[in-house]
């Protein structure tokens, strides 16, 4: 594990908005288009922020989600509505925003529109965010959830997988390991003593997120 430290959340944030710019920039360039896999949560919310005002060719960038909460994407659980607000917006509000829910009165049936959703992500995502829990998760991948457990010893399932979370709302959708893997940047974002310490301990069983330190650039602050 490649550990970058920095002394505030600000320089830490400062150094994934370059990181992220420059990738995006450069696919553009490249290929004439660019994916940017994005994870929810409260502790991203200002990069997002920030990176809504890049001057970057925004209507050739496709932004998706890395996992999601089954609920409405009006709730205050969504992903999808917390990206929105705080990162279509400004230079950003012409990229194209994927989400992962269709349809909030049949589970199985939404999976099956993700998927087809997610098909255009091929080949691989440009730029992939991840974030941690303090229980060791990412993503929607959980300790002790059967199908999460299945899809990180196999790492060959479909794109999408539904999970369920120890907390509310439990039912989830999440990208698999393979796809997570997939992309050419693969950026974690923690902070906290206590998300650290759980990183670096040897004597403890494998969580969900030791499937992802080893190819991710780490990116700790207090």
């Amino acid at each position: 594990m490649i550990l970058n430290k920095f002394t505030n959340r600000e320089e830490m944030e400062n150094r994934l908005l370059e990181q992220i710019i420059q990738a995006l920039d450069r696919e553009v360039k490249s290929s004439g288009n660019a994916c940017l896999l994005l994870s929810g949560g409260s502790t991203p919310v200002n990069l997002y922020k920030n990176l809504s005002h890049a001057e970057l060719p925004w209507d050739e960038i496709t932004v998706a989600l890395v996992d999601e909460r089954f609920v409405s994407t009006n709730d205050s659980n969504s992903n999808e509505k917390m990206i929105r607000e705080a990162l279509c917006q400004n230079h950003a509000q012409n990229a194209r925003l994927i989400g992962m829910v269709y349809d909030e009165e049949n589970e199985s049936l939404n999976l099956e529109k993700a998927r087809k959703a997610y098909e255009q992500f091929v080949p691989p995502p440009t730029v992939c965010l991840l974030g941690m829990g303090t229980d060791g998760h990412m993503a929607s991948l959980f300790p002790g959830d059967a199908a999460s457990e299945a899809d990180l010893q196999s790492g060959d399932g479909n794109t999408l997988i539904s999970t369920q979370a120890p907390v509310h709302p439990r039912k989830r959708i999440s990208l698999s390991k393979k796809q997570i893997l997939s992309a050419k940047h693969l950026l974690l974002m923690i902070t906290g003593e206590e998300k650290l310490n759980l990183l670096k301990q040897d004597s403890r069983p494998t969580l969900p997120i030791d499937h992802f330190v080893e190819q991710a650039a780490v990116c700790w602050s207090i």
